[in-house]
């Protein structure tokens, strides 16, 4: 069984995907582009991405792993705030669940 994991980062990550899903390496999935977008890999179905609509366990359900990838010039970026709003999201969504 081939891994499901979700890729959020810049344009690299389209290279990682390409290489992963190519080679069959991981099922094919989305990825958070500049986590302001999802683009379902492969494929060119690209849509808007709502931060403040996004559900965490919802996104998180089932997946094997959450993959950060960037270039070098975006290292100071901090993956786009993915990294902060989901510490944030899944602590509510504990909250919410009633596990701590």
């Amino acid at each position: 069984m081939l891994p499901r994991l979700l890729f959020v980062g810049d344009s690299f990550t389209l290279t990682c995907l390409d290489f992963l899903v190519g080679e069959e390496l991981m099922e094919p999935g989305d990825c958070l582009y500049y986590f302001n977008s999802r683009i379902r890999y492969p494929g060119a179905d690209k849509t808007q991405l709502e931060r403040k609509q996004f559900d965490y366990s919802k996104e998180f359900e089932g997946l094997d792993a959450v993959v950060l990838v960037t270039s070098e010039i975006n290292l100071g970026k901090e993956f786009f705030g993915f990294v902060a709003a989901a510490i944030g999201g899944s602590k509510r969504c504990r909250r919410v669940s009633g596990r701590r």
